[in-house]
């Protein structure tokens, strides 16, 4: 299917500041499973100068540099993406002797921060492992099977909650609080994979509209979305949402991917002002698009 997504970040400054270089990750990637037709950013005031590069993970990013003092930063993106997989099963899983290791042991180094434990206190390491328990199974034998019970576990055990505090929760704060948001409970899910030897990274994007629409039938607020992608054999990177108990097909759009959340922030940066602070405004819109013309279901184009 094809979305047209439009977001707007709005910083205002309680006084004049002066913009450090920002780093804004917002453009989709471009993958087998979504197509990236269109994309542009607006930024205000004017970037004195501005880059487009991929960074040490592969995300698409730009960075901006600023000349004068300004009492806002504003930042609008708008793209199209056709989404590709509409079958998230579409490939066969492979058994390698390691869980979660490529046949391709090449890989295995560049695999290795996806391992990394996110959360090493006490409560939360006990946590971590009664959920992968109360998943049940063996990874090693079957590591698609352990990482979907296991999402729609979270999905059944955890409320989603709107945070708008910064930072995240642990998972022994999100089961005592019985509710967190998608970033808490998606790094939940990633840390209970890793202890199943299942590489597992952290993505930011944005989902369709009805995947999460209230029961009344009114869209829910439109936000940023996060989920989590495990490496299986056989089927590469695979993205599970355990907000909604669901593997990852067409109707979520990727931005950025990597093993620690803080690295696929949306804008990063700071400011310089004495006693300034500043209020962060956001919107996100998502519409889907007819099909393009000449193409067939999946997105294939052809001819005639």
């Amino acid at each position: 299917m094809r979305l047209a997504i439009e977001h707007r970040t709005v910083y205002r400054f309680s006084g004049p500041v002066f913009l450090e270089p920002h780093t804004v990750r917002l453009t989709p990637r471009g993958d087998p499973a979504q197509r990236l037709e269109a994309f542009s950013l607006g930024v205000l005031p004017a970037a004195q100068a501005m880059s487009h590069h991929l960074d040490a993970l592969g995300n698409a990013v730009h960075r901006c540099w600023f000349l004068d003092m300004t009492a806002m930063l504003e930042i609008h993106t708008t793209c199209v993406v056709e989404t590709l997989r509409a079958n998230p099963f579409d490939f066969l899983p492979e058994s390698p002797d390691q869980p979660g290791q490529p046949a391709d042991s090449s890989a295995t180094q560049a695999l290795a921060p996806a391992l990394v434990r996110a959360f090493r206190e006490p409560e939360d390491v006990a946590a971590v492992s009664m959920l992968a328990r109360e998943a049940g199974g063996q990874a090693a034998q079957d590591a698609l099977g352990f990482c979907t019970r296991l999402c729609g576990l979270l999905h059944q055990r955890i409320e989603t909650v709107t945070r708008r505090e910064s930072g995240v929760l642990g998972p022994a704060a999100v089961l005592a609080a019985g509710g967190a948001a998608c970033r808490d409970m998606a790094l939940v899910f990633m840390d209970c994979c890793r202890t199943q030897g299942l590489p597992a990274r952290f993505v930011s994007g944005y989902q369709h509209p009805a995947i999460d629409t209230d029961a009344d039938g009114a869209d829910s607020e439109r936000d940023l979305h996060a989920w989590a992608e495990v490496y299986v054999p056989g089927g590469g990177w695979r993205g599970f949402d355990p907000t909604h108990g669901l593997l990852v097909a067409d109707r979520h759009v990727a931005v950025a991917a990597a093993p620690c959340w803080e690295d696929t922030m949306p804008v990063t940066g700071s400011f310089r002002g004495t006693g300034a602070a500043a209020v962060l405004e956001h919107a996100v819109e998502i519409r889907e698009l007819e099909p393009a013309a000449g193409t067939e279901p999946g997105g294939t184009l052809f001819t005639r």
